[in-house]
C-alpha cells in the first residue's frame, strides 16, 4: 500500500514539474533566450552569535583590597527563525521572438509578405526588388537589389531593373551605365545613322543637324548666299571696293582690286607697294619714296639717281647735285620746305646765317644775336653767368630754387646737374642714379670701352679685368683647365673612372664605350657602346650582351648571332656542344631538352626515360598539361581531347545534349515526352521540366538544400559562404549575412558596440556585453535586467544573479562575489573601578606609632593574599580561553586554525547540527547554493579599514595570531 502511495505521489510531482516547464519550453543554451527572475519566500532556522557581558576582577593599587572590576563582551551560540526570499531563473524567449518547437525564432509582421526572410524581431531581409519594414514595397525608381539598398548607376540617362540593376538607356545614349552618347548615330540604342553634311554635327537624341559656319539647310548641304557668312549665315560681309567675302570666315579677298588692300579692301597701298591688292613691290628707294601711281622713286633732298642711291658731295644739293651749299665751319644745308629755300644748320660753337661767327658760351648754352647785334648766351637751367660757366646750386642740390637733394650715388657719380638733377656717372657705372655697373661687354667711362675677354669670360665693369668662366684660365681666359681639374679657376678635382674624360667646366664625365653612370662606374645593361646608346639585340632570356661591342654570349642551350635559336635536335648545353643520352632516342621520347639534356617525352608519356604513361587529368609531352574536361569527362593523354560521358558533348564536355537527343555523343533520339516533361540527357527517360531557380522536387515545391542554388539546385554555393555566419541565396548563390556578421563573405563579427543585420544597430548594454546578432545583453557578474542596468536583488549574486548568499552576521552579501567579511574591526569595552587612597597625614602624625604597627601587619597579610588570587586568575583564564570569543584588540576566532577537512564537514551540516558543534567553528563557515563552487573568504580588518588581500583567496585557510 505504501509503495502505491509513493508511486502516485511521484507521478503527480513529475506531472506538475512537466506542466510548470511547458512542453515547448525554450531549450537551455539555445539562442534568443532571456532568463527571468522568479521569487519564493521560505522560513529557516539559523544560528548566530549572541553577545553578553562578562565581569571579572584583577589586581590593582586600590584601598578596596587591591581589586578592580573589568568587563568583557563575549558571544555564545544562539538560534532563530528567519524569512528568506529565494530567487529562481526561468527561460523565456526574448522580446520579439516566438517559441517554435522549443526554438526561439524571430517574429516579423505578415511573414515579410513572402518577399524576404525574417532575420531579427521585426527586421526583414528583403529579396532583390523589394523594400520596407515588411518587404511590402517595390523598389522606387533609381534603386534596386535586396532592401533596395543599391543606387542605380545609369548616369542620369536611363532607368534600371529593380532586381538586377541592369540599365535601359534613353534615346541617344548607350553603354553599360548609359554613360556614352551616340557617335555618328542617334535614337534608341543609337540605331539610326546621321545624314548631316559639310562637317555638321548630329544631335544624338533627335538626329537634328547643327550646321558648321558657312552652311545652312536641313542637312547643311547649302552654302551661305552672297553677302552673308558664319553660323546660320546670319553675319553680313564688310568687304569694300568690290572685295569678295568668304562664306565661312567672312574674310575679304582683295586680289582682283588695284591699289587697295587690308581686312576689308579699304586701305590704300602702303609705302614701297603698288598694283593689285598692293602685291607689286616698288623699286628700292634708298633715300626717297615710291610713287604708288607709277611705282618710281622720288628722291629726298641731297640725293639723286633712279633709286635715290647717290648722295650729293658735301656742300652740294639739288637735282644731279649741281647746287653749292653756302654754309661754313662744318655747317650743313637743309631744305626749309619741300622743294623750297635752303638754310644752314651750324655746328656747335658757331652762329650766323652761314655759320661764319664763333659762339663764346659754355655748358651747352645757345648763342643768339641781341637787338644791338651783339652775340649773347642763353644759359641752360642750372647755370648762370655771362658765359653760363657758374653752377646755380650747391654740389648736392638741384632744382629751380635748389630745393631738391641729388639722388645720385655719390661714390659712383662725377656730377649732379644743378637744375635737372641728372647724374653724370664715373667710369664703369650707368643708370639714372649711376647705380648700375656697365652692361657686358662694355666697361670704363660712359661704358663705351669693349671687353676683350675670350671664351665668354666676364670683365670688370670699371677696369676691364677678365673674370674667366669655369673651365678656363689666363689673363684673357684663353687657356683650358689642365687634365684632371675643372671648375672656377680650375680648382676642382675630377673623379671620372674607367678611362672617362672630364668636362673642364662642370666636371661631368664622358664615359668610354661600355660604361655609364655619374662617374662611369657602371657597365651598360641592355645597351652597349659610347654612352650606352646602342641597344643590344641579344635575347635577354638566353644570352648576355657585351657592353663594349654588343656581341652576344649565348646561354647553354642556345646558339645563333642573337642567341635566339635552340640547339638542334640531339644536342644541348653550352654552345650546343653536348650530345643527348641514348635513352632519349627511344620510341617514347622525342629528343632531349636543349638546356639540361633531360629527355622530352612524346605526348602521353613522362618519367626520366619516358617509360611512364600520363596519370589521370594530365596529357601532352612529359604530361605537363592539365585536362579541362567538365562533367566527369576524361581527356586523351596524347592530344588532350575530352572524351565525354553520356549526356554531354562539346570541346570540354560543357554542353548537355539538346535537340531532343541523349546518350553517348548525344547520338540517340528521345521518346516523345508529356506536357511539362523533358528528356533526361543521360538516360533518355522523360522527367519533369526544370524548376525555377531555388526550387526542386516533382512539383517544384521543395526549396533547394543548403549550399545549393539556381535551377534544379544545380549550383554549388561558395565554400566561403559559411553556414554559421551566412546563408547562400537559393536563387542567386550570393552570401546573405546572418545578423551579427558582415563582410564580402560574412567573415567578420560585428564590432563590440554594434549588432543586428549588417551591424547597423547600436548596443544599449550598460553593464554587460551585447550579443552581436540580436543585441541581447549578457550582463557582467552582479547585474541583471534587459539592459544590465540593475544590480542583483538582495541576497543574490554572481552571473545572471542566480546564486544565493547565506551570510553570517559578521558578513555582507556582495552582488559579485557573495559573502564577504564586514570591513570594521571588533572592539572591546573595558571598565576599571578605581579607588583613590585616603591621605591620613594628620592621623599618621597623631597615631604614628599605632598605624606603623598595623601597616606592617597589613602588608604582610595582603601580599600573601595577592599571590593566592593571581594564581586563581591564571587557572580560570586557561579553562575559558578556548570556549569564548573575546572581543579584545583583534580576533579571537580559532576557526582560522581549522583544517580543510573540518570545514568540509561543517559545510554539509544542517543548522540544527551546527548548534551542537563547537562555537568557535561558526565564524569560518559559509554555505552557498552550489557546493561545487563554494568559496571560503576571510577578511581581517585593522583599525584603519585595510585588509590582507591574501586572506581572500579561494579554498585557503589561515591561523591569525592576536598580535597580527
Amino acid at each position: 500500500m505504501k509503495i502505491k502511495v509513493i508511486l502516485s505521489v511521484a507521478v503527480t510531482v513529475l506531472f506538475f514539474i512537466a506542466l510548470s516547464r511547458g512542453q515547448d519550453a525554450p531549450r537551455d543554451g539555445g539562442p534568443n533566450i532571456c532568463p527571468t527572475v522568479a521569487t519564493e519566500t521560505v522560513s529557516e532556522t539559523v544560528s548566530y552569535n549572541e553577545p553578553y557581558t562578562y565581569r571579572t576582577t584583577t589586581w590593582c593599587w586600590s584601598w578596596a583590597f587591591f581589586r578592580c572590576s573589568q568587563y568583557f563582551t563575549k558571544y555564545r551560540l544562539g538560534l532563530r527563525i528567519e524569512q528568506r526570499t529565494i530567487y529562481k531563473m526561468i527561460n523565456k524567449c526574448c522580446l520579439g521572438y516566438i517559441n517554435v518547437n522549443g526554438i526561439c525564432l524571430a517574429q516579423c509582421s505578415n511573414d515579410c509578405n513572402n518577399h524576404g526572410a525574417c532575420v531579427a524581431p521585426g527586421i526583414c531581409k528583403c529579396s532583390p526588388g523589394f523594400t520596407g519594414n515588411n518587404c511590402q514595397s517595390v523598389c522606387v525608381e533609381g534603386t534596386w537589389g535586396s532592401d533596395c539598398d543599391r543606387r542605380c548607376d545609369c548616369s542620369g540617362h536611363g532607368t534600371c531593373s529593380t532586381v538586377d540593376g541592369i540599365c535601359m538607356c534613353a534615346a541617344g545614349y548607350t553603354g553599360e551605365n548609359c554613360q556614352t552618347t551616340c557617335h555618328k548615330s542617334f535614337g534608341v540604342n543609337c540605331q539610326i545613322p546621321c545624314a548631316c553634311q559639310n562637317g555638321a554635327t548630329c544631335d544624338h537624341v533627335t538626329g537634328a543637324c547643327d550646321c558648321a559656319p558657312g552652311f545652312y539647310g536641313p542637312l547643311c548641304h547649302l552654302e551661305c548666299p552672297p553677302g552673308t557668312h558664319g553660323d546660320s549665315c546670319q553675319n553680313k560681309c564688310l568687304c569694300q571696293n568690290g572685295g569678295k567675302c568668304h562664306p565661312v570666315t567672312g574674310t575679304c579677298d582683295c586680289s582682283h582690286i588695284f591699289g587697295y588692300t587690308g581686312a576689308y579692301c579699304n586701305e590704300p597701298c602702303p609705302d614701297n607697294m603698288w598694283g593689285f591688292n598692293c602685291n607689286s613691290t616698288c623699286p628700292v628707294c634708298y633715300n626717297g619714296k615710291c610713287k604708288q601711281a607709277t611705282g618710281k622713286c622720288e628722291c629726298f633732298f641731297g640725293y639723286s639717281g633712279d633709286n635715290c642711291q647717290t648722295q650729293c658731295q658735301p656742300g652740294r644739293y639739288g637735282d644731279s647735285c649741281q647746287i653749292q651749299c653756302p654754309c661754313l665751319n662744318g655747317g650743313t644745308c637743309y631744305q626749309t620746305n619741300y622743294g623750297g629755300d635752303i638754310a644752314c644748320n651750324c655746328s656747335t660753337g658757331y652762329i650766323g646765317k652761314y655759320c661764319n661767327q664763333t659762339c663764346p658760351c659754355d655748358n651747352g648754352a645757345r648763342c643768339y644775336y641781341t637787338v644791338t647785334g651783339i652775340i649773347g648766351c642763353d644759359c641752360p637751367a642750372g647755370f648762370i653767368g655771362d658765359k653760363c660757366n657758374i653752377r646755380a646750386c650747391p654740389p648736392n642740390k638741384y632744382g629751380v630754387s635748389c630745393e631738391y637733394d641729388c639722388m645720385c650715388v655719390q661714390n659712383r657719380t662725377e656730377l649732379c646737374h644743378p637744375y635737372t638733377g641728372h647724374c653724370f656717372c664715373k667710369p664703369g657705372w650707368q643708370g639714372i642714379y649711376c647705380n648700375q655697373p656697365c652692361s657686358f661687354p662694355y666697361y670704363g667711362e660712359n661704358c663705351t670701352k669693349v671687353c676683350d675677354c675670350l671664351n665668354n669670360g666676364d670683365c670688370h665693369h670699371i677696369t676691364g679685368e677678365c673674370q674667366c668662366q669655369p673651365g678656363y684660365k689666363g689673363v684673357r681666359c684663353g687657356e683650358r683647365c689642365d687634365e684632371g681639374t675643372f671648375g672656377y679657376k680650375c680648382e676642382e678635382q675630377c673623379y671620372c673612372k674607367n678611362g672617362a674624360s672630364c668636362n673642364a667646366s662642370n666636371g661631368r664625365c664622358t664615359c668610354t664605350p661600355g660604361w655609364n653612370g655619374t662617374f662611369c662606374t657602371s657597365p651598360c645593361d641592355g645597351y652597349y657602346g659610347l654612352n650606352c646608346a646602342s641597344q643590344c639585340l641579344c635575347s635577354k632570356m638566353t644570352s648576355v650582351c657585351d657592353p663594349f661591342e654588343g656581341t652576344c654570349r649565348c646561354q647553354p642551350g642556345y646558339t645563333g648571332k642573337y642567341c635566339t635559336e635552340q640547339c638542334s635536335a640531339g644536342r644541348f648545353g653550352s654552345q650546343c656542344s653536348q650530345l643527348c643520352s641514348s635513352y632519349c632516342v627511344q620510341t617514347k621520347s622525342i629528343s632531349c631538352h636543349h638546356v639540361t639534356g633531360e629527355c622530352i617525352c612524346k605526348p602521353g608519356w613522362n618519367g626520366l626515360n619516358c617509360k611512364s604513361p600520363c596519370p589521370a587529368s594530365k596529357w601532352g609531352p612529359n604530361c605537363l598539361n592539365s585536362c579541362n574536361c567538365k562533367n566527369d569527362g576524361t581527356c586523351d593523354s596524347t592530344t588532350g581531347n575530352c572524351i565525354c560521358p553520356p549526356g554531354y558533348l562539346g570541346t570540354y564536355c560543357e554542353q548537355k545534349c539538346g535537340g531532343n537527343t541523349y546518350g553517348k555523343d548525344c547520338a540517340f533520339r528521345c521518346q516523345v515526352c508529356g506536357q511539362n516533361e523533358q528528356c533526361n540527357p543521360v538516360t533518355g527517360v522523360c522527367e519533369l521540366a526544370s524548376c525555377p531557380p531555388g526550387y526542386t522536387g516533382p512539383n517544384c515545391q521543395v526549396a533547394c538544400p543548403p549550399n545549393t542554388y539556381s535551377q534544379n539546385c544545380s549550383g554549388i554555393c561558395s565554400k566561403e559562404c559559411d553556414n554559421t555566419k551566412a546563408y547562400c541565396d537559393a536563387v542567386t548563390g550570393k552570401c546573405i549575412c546572418y545578423p551579427g556578421f558582415y563582410g564580402p563573405n560574412c567573415q567578420y563579427s560585428c564590432p563590440t558596440n554594434k549588432y543586428g543585420l549588417d551591424c547597423k544597430y547600436d548596443c544599449a548594454c550598460e553593464n554587460g556585453i551585447c550579443r552581436p546578432y540580436d543585441g541581447h545583453c549578457h550582463c557582467y557578474a552582479g547585474y541583471t535586467g534587459l539592459m544590465c542596468s540593475q544590480s542583483c536583488p538582495p541576497s543574490m549574486y554572481g552571473n545572471l544573479c542566480n546564486q544565493t548568499c547565506r551570510c553570517l552576521d559578521m558578513e555582507y552579501c556582495s552582488s559579485v562575489n557573495g559573502c564577504l567579511l564586514k570591513p570594521s574591526a571588533n572592539q572591546s569595552v573595558k571598565e576599571q573601578e578605581f579607588s583613590t587612597p585616603v591621605t591620613l597625614v594628620i592621623v599618621v602624625v597623631i597615631v604614628a606609632t599605632i598605624l606603623l604597627v598595623l601597616l606592617i601587619l597589613g602588608v604582610l597579610y595582603f601580599r600573601r593574599r595577592v599571590k593566592r588570587l593571581k594564581h586563581q586568575n591564571r587557572e580560570q583564564d586557561n579553562t575559558t580561553r578556548d570556549l569564548e570569543f573575546v572581543a579584545h584588540d583583534g580576533f579571537g576566532n580559532p576557526t582560522y586554525n581549522s583544517t580543510l577537512e573540518d570545514n568540509q564537514q561543517n559545510r554539509n551540516r544542517s543548522p540544527s547540527s551546527l548548534a551542537s558543534h563547537d562555537a568557535h567553528h561558526l565564524a569560518g563557515l559559509f554555505e552557498m547554493d552550489n557546493p561545487d563552487k563554494n568559496v571560503y573568504t576571510t577578511h581581517k580588518s585593522d583599525i584603519n579599514g585595510t585588509y590582507n588581500k591574501k586572506l581572500t583567496e579561494k579554498m585557503m585557510f589561515y591561523s591569525i595570531p592576536d598580535n597580527k
